[in-house]
């Protein structure tokens, strides 16, 4: 349901012709004048890929992850209710839990394997994700003056540090 109508074309700075074309058509279908954008995903990440503005990033950012969860479209009532149904389900079967169900024919074998699989993952990933995050946020503060790199900055530094260092533009991709 969320819908970011942009008229201004500073507003649009860094944004491809191909997200320009795509928001236009949306927004004409709408009737509406100017740019579309919306939480689908390849508006979604186009804008956050390009765009310039850091607060709309933010804005759309923002709205993205609290989608369903609010207003006529919440639907954390189902969550719960689809958790409980999963449970009930997993149990009637014979199994501790939905997780011990759902993995006993995966490569995990059982929920607690697969945790213990995430945990070891994490473990092993950790320092690389960190240097690069440390990196990421080098580049952010020294070429492009972002100060306190945000969850909503993070694609947009990323785009811009491909195209510095190995001039690689996902757009042209």
């Amino acid at each position: 349901a969320f819908e970011m109508i942009l008229t201004e074309e500073e507003e649009i700075a860094g944004l491809p012709e191909s997200a320009l074309v795509q928001a236009r058509a949306s927004a004409r279908a709408k009737g509406l004048e100017g740019w579309r954008f919306t939480l689908q995903a390849p508006s979604y990440q186009a804008f956050m890929q390009f765009a310039e503005r850091r607060d709309l990033r933010q804005k759309l950012h923002e709205a993205f992850v609290n989608r369903a969860n609010g207003g006529e479209h919440d639907n954390r009532p189902l969550i719960a209710r689809i958790l409980e149904l999963r449970r009930e389900m997993a149990q009637l079967l014979g199994y501790r839990d939905f997780a011990d169900f759902r993995t006993e024919v995966n490569m995990a074998g059982s929920g607690g394997a697969a945790i213990e699989f995430e945990r070891e993952l994490y473990d092993r990933t950790l320092p690389f994700y960190r240097e690069e995050m440390a990196d990421l946020e080098a580049f952010a503060r020294e070429e492009l003056g972002v100060e306190g790199l945000e969850p909503w900055d993070e694609a947009f530094a990323a785009e811009r540090l491909r195209k510095a260092r190995f001039d690689l533009d996902s757009e042209e991709l």
